[in-house]
């Protein structure tokens, strides 16, 4: 088995390079980062709504940005399986609720997307089957945004047509952070997921939903089941701000899924009916995946976080209200843009405040803000007269980033909140039969785990884990990067 630096660092540069773009440099992460803020839009903008769902009026989600895409090309897990995925049967160490013949294998990642190598390589071996799973989903955000438009064609329908029509290292390296949970229903492997999440996670709201996931024009999209008002509104707008809500007579060959929205209550708790519904679900002896990120735990907007570090809370504040439009998003966040691209911030106060673009911002933003913004713009991209400036700090495309990023969610847990929602889900886990397969995202890398946590909330997890599924911790399967997530001793 490869040794374990060497691994992470290959399994780095396997997902993250672009043509034209040099891996590693400024504009290769730039567009990694745009490309994440694109679809983590399932991680919503501000508006108080959390991630992707602006409730009718505010439409179009910052989904949580990804890093960087690699020059080697990933294994492919249909042809050759990487070192690392070559699981070994841990160590039993000690007894369950009801002792099964194998304990589950655990997989710790750091790029929550990479969670589908060791899904797509135990599917292969066998171990677990390829279709009827369902999935227990622990995160701040719902990883649920739609493959973009651009997935090629090809990849797509055959990942309709189910496994062995597709190439599943293709696949990985077509998925980000935000994206990659659709694809297990499109593929035909999951038709039930559950997705548990804090109490200040607002991207959906708590029920059940029948939906379909099909193509629409070649390109993924979400329908009800049954169009209805409370479905829209609970669902429907998560997936409506990345332009991936339809009807149903618009897909082509849809696969009917359920999803369940859990929410913990404010004391850290599940309700009766929520506790009933996971135990209905995972308490039988049906195959299921569990999924859990870190950062279901604590979760930071690290766009957030970023701004405010440089420029202040009040600063924030302008870019938030800024970028929170009253109605449609996605066309005042392009209409932002185009104030940026063309430094309509230069003009005097007379010029810029009766442009065009302005004017239609006015609709959604009160001259008084975008005054504010002009002054906000000014003070960042001044003229540089041959010396550093703001600008070389804080390029304007992270000042777009993090105004559109605002609605990602952003709750610091205290450490009385992590012990309580640790001990909530290790009990419910105590609750439920076996999964067939353990999977850990840290989210460490993205910041998205609150970094001062980090370190702590990992240990706690890694332990609740361990003695649940009696694995010794020598024997998790680690892909993540070891300078990014401590190593469990």
């Amino acid at each position: 088995m490869m040794g374990m630096g060497q691994t992470t660092l290959q399994q780095d540069t396997l997902l993250n390079a672009r043509p034209g773009i040099v891996p590693g440099s400024p504009a290769c992460e730039q567009a990694a980062v745009d490309n994440q803020i694109s679809r983590k839009r399932g991680r919503a903008p501000s508006l108080g709504m959390g991630t992707l769902g602006y409730k009718a009026k505010k439409v179009s989600q910052p989904i949580k940005k990804e890093s960087v895409k690699a020059e080697v090309e990933p294994p492919a897990v249909g042809d050759t399986i990487p070192d690392v995925l070559a699981y070994q049967q841990p160590q039993m160490m000690g007894p369950a609720v009801e002792t099964p013949s194998r304990s589950p294998p655990i997989f710790v990642v750091d790029k929550h997307h990479d969670v589908l190598q060791p899904i797509f390589a135990r599917m292969k071996a066998g171990d677990i089957p390829t279709t009827g799973l369902k999935m227990l989903h622990f995160d701040s955000h719902p990883d649920m945004a739609c493959l973009p438009d651009c997935t090629p064609k090809s990849l797509v329908a055959n990942l309709l047509k189910g496994w062995g029509h597709y190439d599943t290292s293709q696949l990985h390296s077509k998925c980000d952070i935000a994206t990659w949970v659709l694809t297990l229903v499109l593929g035909g492997h999951v038709d039930e997921l559950v997705w548990v999440s804090g109490w200040w996670c607002s991207q959906m709201t708590s029920g059940t939903y029948d939906l379909l996931l099909g193509l629409c024009g070649n390109v993924m999209k979400v329908a009800p089941q049954v169009e209805d008002e409370r479905t829209e509104d609970g669902v429907g707008l998560y997936w409506m701000s990345g332009d991936s809500w339809v009807s149903a007579s618009k897909l082509k060959d849809p696969k009917p899924w359920k999803l369940h929205v859990v929410h913990l209550r404010r004391n850290g708790t599940f309700s009766p009916q929520d506790q009933k519904l996971m135990q209905r679900l995972f308490g039988q002896k049906e195959p299921w995946l569990l999924d859990f990120d870190e950062d279901y735990v604590s979760c930071s907007n690290p766009f957030q976080e970023e701004f405010k570090a440089f420029f202040g809370t009040s600063q924030y504040s302008v870019l938030k209200r800024t970028y929170d439009p009253v109605e449609d998003a996605a066309a005042h966040w392009g209409q932002l843009r185009s104030v940026l691209a063309r430094r309509l911030y230069d003009e005097e106060q007379g010029r810029y405040t009766q442009a065009h673009i302005i004017q239609k911002l006015k609709k959604n933003t009160p001259e008084s803000l975008l005054l504010q913004f002009k002054d906000l713009c000014q003070s960042l991209f001044e003229p540089t007269n041959g010396k550093l400036v703001v600008a070389d700090v804080f390029p304007s495309g992270l000042l777009q980033n993090a105004g559109e990023s605002c609605g990602l969610p952003h709750h610091i847990s205290t450490a009385q909140e992590i012990v309580t929602v640790l001990n909530t889900t290790s009990q419910l886990f105590t609750e439920l039969t076996d999964p067939l397969l353990v999977t850990v995202a840290t989210s460490r890398a993205d910041k998205y785990l609150p970094d001062s946590q980090a370190t702590h909330i990992h240990r706690l997890v890694m332990q609740i884990l361990c003695k649940r599924y009696r694995t010794d911790v020598k024997d998790v399967v680690r892909m993540d990067r070891p300078e990014y997530s401590v190593i469990c001793k």
